[in-house]
């Protein structure tokens, strides 16, 4: 039996992902560009895996600052040096290196709402009965 818990969070899963993707999709097509540095990477080892976090800075059209964080190629250093596509409105929020050398940042949301898309089809069924 399936959680009112559970089903919220089966739900808000799906609504994420897409979410992100539609944004990295929006701020690649309409957004504004500017130059980014990778400032540091993350890397974090279990006991199967070894995973990489990449942090970013650019300077936005409005002068701040920017500093986000995306998951990207792990073959990404210190002092790289990419473009990024941002809302002007929320740069904190929509920044995305993604582009056509890197497709992380659109693979991992749209493969996210595949499987929570599976996961939705094969629950859902059993939560009404």
């Amino acid at each position: 039996m399936i959680t009112a818990a559970g089903l919220i969070g089966l739900g808000a899963l799906p609504a994420y992902f897409l979410h992100r993707l539609l944004t990295v999709f929006k701020v690649m097509r309409y957004g504004l560009k500017a130059e980014a540095e990778c400032v540091e990477v993350q890397v974090s080892s279990g006991r199967e895996d070894t995973s990489y976090h990449h942090v970013f800075e650019f300077d936005a059209a409005d002068g701040r600052r920017i500093r986000f964080s995306e998951d990207v190629s792990q073959g990404i250093q210190r002092g790289y040096r990419t473009v990024v596509h941002y809302h002007p409105a929320n740069p904190e929020r929509t920044a995305t290196i993604a582009s056509r050398e890197d497709l992380a940042p659109i693979l991992l949301p749209a493969f996210g709402l595949l499987v929570t898309g599976f996961l939705w089809i094969a629950f859902l069924p059993a939560a009404f009965s």
